[in-house]
């Protein structure tokens, strides 16, 4: 039974733990998914054990693939960068198992970091990891890690294992995955190694298992796995060429079949398949070269299908060489910094006037960074990024003595590259203080003590209340830039003064740095070119005010460019669309008779707005496609939203945003969707703005003397139909430029959020274009767009599940709504949702009665009429708490239970007396009212008045229009949701403030919120009275979202927080619970 028991759970073991690379090919249905569960409970039941090793390639068979190193050495300044090569390599001739195993040739000073593939791991569930090593110095130091990088570099393991014999022997180690995950993505885990030691080294690894359970013998994940190589680039011209390598680690098999599927890995659609016969010896890697004469553009990937193997497809991008350079029309362009990867080690300069930085190789040998991006189509490298080389405190450590080391070097590497360099002289070299931390050397101490403000600590002048800078004597820098000028003149195309400069300063200590810098540069070339005015929407700041009051100051007439980071208005959908962002700071240059050329030179979150889990970086590649078409479209002369890390992904960390520290980058789809973007709109000129029904968005622009379009759907996907003018005939391009479909009469286009471009051919006139498709027939997939469902209470204070409901017909839309569930008493509830005009939406709220036993998610399927059609949609429900509360009686009294901690290794709090709170509600006519109970054994304030929630304090989160939210992420803060602060370290008193973006402000709208702390003995209570009724009308009848949250500060350092209800509840009102005022 033992046999039976451990073949089957690791057949089911890899059919669930790993992911679509590293998977079967056999696909499950519903019926055998559960047949397969049931059998997983059955044997667990007969056996504990729980074998299977969840590493593939797990004894280097197969070469280094699931595998990647990230190294890091020290920078010298003056001298060539030492780099060697990858320290990993495959070893023919040490092997534990099998035949091969993997050496780490460790040089002195340098780090690395060996990750593995990323695995989905479970809560509560015990795990060990194990491995052979040995080494060729007496002692070798090797930390052992396993982290949820997406759930905040949540860790589960990390610990030092030392290897220290030169003979093989085997290490092991157990650990828990005690954190239940609040979304998908934190389940997935990266497996990584560092040596804790710089000292020379080389070490081998072999037979690396990790394994659900107590350590067993060593076992490869499959008895058959394979795997495909080839490199990450292809440029149109080059020949695919690979490897596929396949392994039967036990069984000799003959003629094995082994079919190779090439896919677009954006689209997921199959290209082609090749079959391929293979003769597989016992424990013996065999590899089939094979080369494809398919030339399609985009992010693709190679898959080996094949029956019980485990295998790892092969990722790579295909693009266009690009043609253009720097010149006239549109330019595009990435944050390249010194166009080397470095960082400054520890945030420190050390005890030397320059610092200490160490280049890594996420991105390959040195020189690879400006070669990468050049082959993307970018024009220029803008020196921000990967460490600025003109910072001012880096370009002139001393008074009297200039360092232009990495300065030439970023201009060198550009030019020899092709792209025009950018020279940027960020506002943080101002910073003397950072949230509390000095910034030391990086502002040196000359520069401190020619402070205008007289304080070489810094002042707090502008937006961002964390930051305190430095105000130098203008004429201070205006020495920098016109000895920048001097030793590059018209080789930097342009010089950017102090981007974000709001956040840091006021415009009237702004506008004396713009004109001293403009009158050296164009002192030294009048052909020099000034970027000033760079304003940031970042941490909720505002761009318009700060815009037009350096424009009254008269900033206009001392600065050649304009530049903006729009992180409000960021994106087609966002609330301030990016359209529309761009329109205002246009009306106000329209406003002073002051239009220059106006770039965006940072944008790196191209979604929305802030997203209800927090993460920003997870955009997907059209996204900047549609937000380069917008910049161009809009008349921006240069766009320049991304880092170039943000184009490289590792394959093997598939769930992971950005992975800057892993190694194992190769271009990712944003690469190829960049590449495809510069071959349209380079140079490109805009002709016309076509916002059209359906909410699709057009843009007609020429380039090289022909018209061209780019279009797509802002929300849902859409069919359009064009007739083209007469004589004319039309190419449609996809968002990575392949050729797809010519039509000479009629053009048929099926629409969704990935923009698609139109070569117009034989146009002489761009207005028979614009009627063509201003006059185009658009048809919607949908007859309504849809939220995700949301619980509330309606007026009768019936609970209701409520969901808005989008109009995107031509005409008005009737319908019903219905809900089943098997979580609903009755099965479900449902009613006719009226009438809604066209383009216009409506909250349809359906009364449902949850069962008692209903869990936190009801799963449901959504029944929705319209047009004569009806429409199925399953959907989850978050089961909030629901409370009914009676004027003027308080509820019971309900203790604050959930324990979140700031920093992740934290005691338990040791006793009701150490930290415990409970409260009751009640409600006026006008007034809601919250009493709250803390037991505590001290209290204090926070050290940094800019982070009041370090503090002891009270947190109450407020949703004043739950049905009410934005159609495509109902977790995320509207204008009407709230959180507010009230410090709770003193007696007496209290005011409360309104956290937004990180910043605290003024409670506005919110108003005359009267807040007490009442001390007694070792606890205290803090009465809250909130006004409502001005902001959502008659209390009575009503229904808002509400949590709390209490915080301990232990020794002015945030240390405890017990949370109520929810999770996140700074940025995401899914788990508010609902209060009805009956």
């Amino acid at each position: 039974m033992g046999i039976f028991t451990c073949f089957f759970m690791r057949l089911i073991m890899h059919k669930y733990n790993f992911r679509q690379k590293y998977r079967l090919d056999k696909t499950i249905t519903n019926k055998k998914k559960q047949i397969f569960i049931a059998i997983i409970y059955l044997l667990i039941f007969i056996q504990t054990v729980f074998p299977g090793n969840l590493f593939y390639n797990s004894s280097f068979e197969l070469g280094d693939k699931g595998y990647a190193c990230f190294t890091e050495i020290p920078y010298v300044f003056g001298e060539k960068i030492n780099y060697h090569g990858s320290p990993m390599s495959i070893d023919y001739a040490n092997a534990f198992i099998g035949e091969k195993s993997l050496l780490l040739s460790i040089k002195a000073n340098t780090y690395i970091r060996l990750s593995v593939h990323e695995m989905e791991l479970q809560q509560g569930q015990k795990y060990t990891i194990s491995f052979y090593a040995k080494n060729n110095q007496e002692k070798c130091v090797l930390r052992v890690n396993f982290a949820s990088v997406m759930g905040g570099w949540r860790s589960a393991l990390s610990t030092n294992i030392i290897i220290d014999s030169p003979d093989w022997q085997r290490y092991s180690c157990s650990f828990v995955i005690n954190q239940k995950p609040k979304y998908d993505f934190e389940k997935y885990y990266i497996p990584y190694f560092m040596n804790m030691k710089t000292n020379a080294a080389q070490l081998w690894l072999d037979a690396m298992q990790l394994e659900a359970g107590d350590l067993s013998a060593y076992s490869p994940a499959r008895p058959l796995e394979c795997a495909v190589y080839v490199p990450g680039l292809y440029t149109q011209e080059e020949q695919l060429k690979g490897s596929l390598q396949v392994i039967s680690y036990q069984d000799m098999i003959a003629a094995r079949k082994i079919s190779l599927t090439l896919a677009d890995n954006f689209f997921n659609k199959t290209i082609g398949t090749q079959e391929y016969q293979l003769d597989l010896p016992a424990g013996k890697t065999v590899s089939k070269d094979f080369i494809s004469e398919n030339k399609r553009l985009g992010s693709l990937r190679l898959c080996p299908d094949t029956k019980d193997a485990v295998y790892s497809s092969a990722y790579f991008v295909r693009i266009v060489k690009p043609g253009k350079k720097w010149g006239n029309g549109f330019q595009m362009g990435m944050h390249t910094g010194v166009l080397e990867r470095m960082r400054l080690e520890n945030n420190v300069w050390g005890s030397q006037d320059l610092p200490s930085l160490r280049w890594n190789d996420n991105l390959g040998a040195p020189g690879s960074t400006g070669r990468l991006v050049r082959l993307s189509g970018a024009t220029f490298a803008h020196s921000w990024g990967s460490f600025a080389p003109f910072y001012l405190g880096l370009l002139k450590p001393e008074k009297n003595k200039y360092n232009w080391i990495l300065a030439d070097s970023f201009i060198e590497e550009a030019e020899k590259n092709s792209l025009a360099p950018i020279a940027v002289v960020p506002t943080q070299s101002l910073i003397a203080e950072r949230s509390g931390k000095d910034s030391g050397k990086m502002l040196p101490a000359w520069l401190r003590d020619l402070d205008t403000m007289k304080n070489p600590k810094g002042t707090t002048l502008g937006d961002w209340k964390m930051m305190k800078i430095i105000l130098p004597p203008p004429e201070i820098i205006g020495e920098f830039f016109s000895a920048m000028a001097k030793r590059y003149g018209s080789r930097v195309k342009a010089y950017q003064l102090f981007p974000e400069a709001n956040g840091y300063m006021q415009a009237e200590h702004f506008i004396d740095y713009i004109k001293a810098v403009y009158q050296v540069l164009k002192k030294e070339n009048q052909e020099n070119k000034l970027i000033a005015l760079t304003p940031t929407e970042d941490f909720d700041s505002q761009v318009e005010g700060f815009f037009s009051k350096c424009l009254a100051l008269g900033a206009g007439n001392y600065c050649d460019i304009y530049a903006v980071h729009p992180y409000r208005a960021r994106m087609d959908d966002s609330p301030l669309s990016a359209m529309k962002g761009i329109r205002n700071l246009w009306g106000i240059m329209d406003k002073y008779n002051e239009k220059k050329s106006f770039w965006n030179t940072e944008l790196y979150y191209l979604l929305p707005t802030v997203p209800s889990d927090g993460i920003e970086m997870r955009f997907t590649a059209d996204a900047l496609a549609r937000r380069l078409i917008i910049d161009m479209g809009e008349g921006l002369t240069v766009s320049c939203p991304l880092e170039a890390g943000f184009m490289f992904h590792n394959p093997d960390l598939e769930h992971q945003d950005f992975h800057p520290v892993f190694g194992g980058s190769v271009p990712s789809d944003r690469y190829a969707v960049f590449s495809a973007a510069a071959r349209f709109l380079i140079g490109a000129e805009p002709v016309k703005t076509l916002e059209l029904p359906r909410n699709v968005l057009c843009y007609v622009f020429q380039n090289d003397g022909k018209y061209f379009s780019a279009i797509w759907s802002i929300r849902d996907k859409v069919k359009a139909a064009l007739t083209l003018p007469p004589g004319t005939s039309a190419v449609l391009y996809d968002i990575f430029g392949n050729e797809f479909k010519t039509a000479a009469d009629k053009l048929e286009i099926a629409l969704d959020r990935s923009p698609q471009y139109i070569a117009w051919q034989k146009a002489a006139d761009a207005s028979l274009i614009i009627t063509a498709i201003a006059s185009a027939v658009m048809e919607g997939e949908k007859p309504f767009a849809l939220s995700a469902p949301k619980l509330v209470f309606n007026k009768k204070s019936e609970l209701c599940c409520g969901v808005i409901l989008q109009n995107e017909t031509a005409g008005a839309l009737e319908g019903m709504i219905r809900i089943n569930s098997k979580d609903l008493e009755r099965g479900g509830s449902g009613l006719s949702y009226g009438s809604i005009p066209s383009g216009q939406s409506k909250n349809a709220l359906v009364p449902v009665e949850i069962k008692p036993e209903a869990g936190e998610y009801l799963e449901c399927k959504m029944i929705i009429s319209g047009l004569d059609k009806v429409y199925n949609f399953t959907e989850k429900i978050r089961n909030v708490r629901q409370i009914k509360l009676q004027e003027n009686n308080w509820t019971d009294r309900m203790n604050i239970e959930k324990i979140l901690f700031h920093y992740e290794k934290k005691p338990q709090i040791s006793s009701p007396q150490d930290f415990s709170a409970d409260f009751s509600l009640s409600y006026s006519a006008s007034d809601l009212l919250i009493k709250v109970k803390v037991c505590e054994d001290g209290r204090s304030g926070p050290t940094d008045s800019s982070s009041p929630w370090d503090g002891d304090c009270l947190e109450l989160f407020l949703d004043l229009n739950p049905p009410a939210g934005d159609l495509h992420d109902m977790n995320r803060y509207h204008d009407q949701c709230f959180q507010l602060l009230i410090p709770s370290d003193k007696e007496g008193k209290a005011k409360a403030v309104r956290m937004q973006s990180g910043k605290a402000g003024a409670a506005d709208p919110l108003v005359n919120i009267q807040a007490e702390i009442k001390n007694s003995a070792s606890e205290y209570e803090i009465t809250v009275r909130l006004p409502l009724k001005n902001n959502i009308g008659a209390l009575k009848e009503n229904c808002i979202g509400f949590t709390l949250a209490v915080n301990d500060n232990d020794a002015g350092k945030y240390k405890y927080n017990l949370t109520w209800a929810g999770e996140k509840n700074f940025m995401n009102r899914s788990g508010f619970a609902l209060l009805y005022f009956q």
